[in-house]
């Protein structure tokens, strides 16, 4: 992977990230790449925490660091058997034990893959022949762990042995190969160190070969060992992965959804409802990075930007990316400059523009820095010439309505105003003002990109971050506008959305 500066340690703020999702999901091409070939390898009965961080493993602990692991990745039941099927069909084929043999027609990896123009390899350790049929062999292959042997629309020359089957010239690989090690290599009679050294042996020749052809490994098991609710490791390794720990929760049939999106499958047994694997590819976090560039900063980022903040996202999360480079002095004095100009009718000057950027640095909102410049004698002065009235407090009122409304003052409300400011003062009037709910609901449906809102006046500073083609429901912008949060954190929340990640990857 390309490497870069790594700006998003300096550029956070201690402030709390908008973590509730209440951007709807929506349908939008897959951004899961392509890879020229996939060799997935499923270990046994093995726990998370039993080979993650564990030295009994140190092969696949560094496939880990230069990879994406999956904290959070969940086998689908006990005992083994199902599992495999579930990965391989979407479904377990009504089969709840390790029983065999077989036989089904249901769609699956294989018969779509086939059916779509790839083609598949199913490599078992162990087994005696091809398109060999037996419940085991030698005690040490067994049917229960090859799911393809039991349907009938997987070709009988795609059940292969491993050894003198699996290609040493890789580029012969099928699109995609499962490999599953004999029962003293998968870690299910055999010890940790045994399957993490075969592994090692038998595939890391893979793995180098995979970084420079667009090729893609991925580990992971069928259950755990019945001592940590089936939590498993599950991780891919490959020049399209942006490495990193991902804190995603994901099972064997999303999984295999992942793989249909992959070559644009059909979808077998329950995958149309899964979810696929989206937040761990390169190319899709570096146009999320870049869409952040285009929003906050109003310039395309340079590959090295896009790579470090890339490298950050599973640390961080999409949230913690978004808020570093909100909160960046480039964004700032962007959002300042944008306040001469909308409210001052001038370009900043240096002195001003460096105070109010350091204003925001030290933890000032966006809401705080509009009533800073609404309620400056500048600003009145302003609103006297743009208004026109005699009474420079009438000014003051219809401006405000113009430029955080968006609509002209009726005169009921005109009147209703200006006790009140010769009450409590021209700061506390403005205030009202930028906190109000209707300044707050233009502000979200802004965020939406509503077509039917007028651009308002206080852009660029306020971005439209989803470009929505219809207005937002009523109950989606409330739901934004009751969490009370201010400008900077709706920002954050709406840029650290799945949807926003989704538009950001058509853009």
């Amino acid at each position: 992977m390309r490497q870069g500066h790594r700006p998003f340690a300096a550029a956070l703020r201690r402030r709390p990230v908008l973590e509730v999702e209440l951007l709807e999901r929506r349908l939008v091409p897959s951004v899961v790449p392509r890879p020229d070939h996939v060799v997935i390898v499923i270990e046994e009965n093995h726990s998370y925490s039993e080979i993650i961080g564990s030295p009994a493993a140190p092969y696949i602990n560094s496939l880990a660091q230069q990879g994406a692991l999956i904290t959070n990745s969940l086998a689908v039941m006990h005992p083994s058997e199902p599992n495999y099927l579930d990965l391989f069909s979407g479904s377990n084929q009504g089969v709840t034990d390790d029983s065999v043999p077989h036989s089904f027609s249901a769609p699956n990896l294989a018969s779509e893959l086939l059916s779509a123009g790839f083609s598949f390899g199913g490599y078992s350790e162990s087994l005696p022949y091809p398109g060999f049929t037996g419940g085991s062999f030698a005690n040490a292959y067994f049917a229960k762990h090859n799911p393809w042997v039991a349907f009938t629309n997987v070709p009988a020359a795609d059940n292969m042995p491993f050894t003198s089957y699996f290609p040493s010239n890789y580029a012969q690989l099928p699109t995609v190969s499962i490999v599953v090690p004999n029962i003293y290599d998968d870690m299910h009679s055999g010890p940790i160190q045994q399957g993490d050294a075969w592994l090692r042996v038998n595939l890391d020749g893979y793995v180098q070969w995979a970084r420079s052809n667009n090729s893609l490994l991925i580990v992971t098991w069928d259950e755990d060992d019945s001592s940590a609710g089936n939590h498993i490791p599950t991780l891919f390794v490959g020049p399209m992965v942006t490495p990193g720990p991902y804190g995603l929760t994901i099972n064997h049939i999303d999984l295999l959804r992942t793989l249909e999106d992959m070559y644009g499958l059909p979808y077998a047994g329950a995958t149309p409802s899964a979810t696929p694997v989206t937040y761990i590819w390169q190319a899709a976090n570096e146009k999320f990075v870049q869409a952040l560039y285009n929003d906050f900063l109003g310039r395309s980022g340079g590959l090295p930007e896009l790579d470090s903040w890339a490298a950050a996202l599973p640390y961080i999360g999409r949230a913690g990316v978004a808020q570093g480079i909100k909160h960046s002095p480039e964004a700032y004095t962007r959002v300042v400059d944008s306040f001469y100009l909308q409210f001052l009718g001038r370009p900043a000057d240096a002195g001003g523009e460096q105070g109010w950027v350091g204003f925001l640095e030290q933890g000032g909102t966006e809401e705080q820095l509009a009533a800073g410049f609404l309620s400056s004698p500048e600003y009145a002065n302003r609103a006297n010439a743009l208004v026109g009235s005699p009474d420079a407090n009438v000014n003051l009122i219809q401006s405000l309505y113009s430029l955080l409304l968006n609509r002209t003052a009726g005169s009921d409300e005109v009147n209703h105003w200006l006790p009140i400011l010769s009450q409590v003062g021209t700061v506390a009037v403005v205030r009202g003002f930028v906190f109000s709910t209707e300044f707050r609901n233009a502000a979200v449906r802004s965020l939406y990109g509503d077509p039917s809102l007028q651009p308002l006046p206080w852009e660029p500073f306020l971005p439209n971050l989803l470009h929505r083609f219809v207005p937002p429901r009523q109950d989606e912008i409330s739901g934004w506008v009751n969490t009370g949060q201010d400008l900077d954190l709706l920002e954050v929340g709406f840029a650290g959305s799945e949807e926003y990640f989704a538009s950001a990857q058509i853009r």
